[in-house]
């Protein structure tokens, strides 16, 4: 949980502030997302606003290249692979997520953003299972360094 980290080392402390209250949410909704994505899969789905009856994915791709940004260099060799291709649905729904799409033109953003609301959700689940799948790798390595060691 490493945003959980992050915040808890980084907030503010003091219980009842507005900055508590707000970490406090963020907090619990990661913990929240992080369960639904390794038990239930299937039943992700972001909090996007609905504004005048259209939904407004803007700010959570913003909050979403936010946090990445956050980690910048966890992120950057994932971004540049094959695979951040995958995020093409949450990148297109925003300016600054627009501009990490080199080599795509602007009517295939475009035909990505027509379908982001419905391909989004997949594209977390597939992030999520590509990140975990690199864990496992990681902590299978670490072992295997760990019994040598002894």
């Amino acid at each position: 949980m490493a945003a959980a980290n992050f915040w808890q080392t980084n907030a503010v402390k003091e219980a009842g502030t507005p900055e508590h209250r707000l970490v406090q949410t963020i907090l619990h909704r990661h913990g929240e997302v992080v369960e639904i994505l390794a038990h239930r899969p299937e039943a992700y789905l972001p909090l996007l606003l609905n504004a005048e009856g259209r939904t407004v994915m803007t700010d959570w791709s913003i909050g979403f290249l936010l946090g990445v940004g956050m980690r910048s260099n966890a992120w950057s060799p994932l971004m540049i692979s094959d695979f951040g291709r995958t995020l093409a649905p949450i990148l297109s729904v925003n300016p600054m997520g627009r501009e990490l799409m080199l080599g795509v033109s602007g009517i295939e953003i475009d035909r990505i953003k027509a379908t982001a609301r419905e391909t989004i959700p997949g594209t977390v689940i597939a992030l999520y299972r590509h990140c975990a799948t690199g864990r496992s790798a990681s902590r299978r390595l670490a072992k295997l360094r760990d019994g040598r060691r002894r």
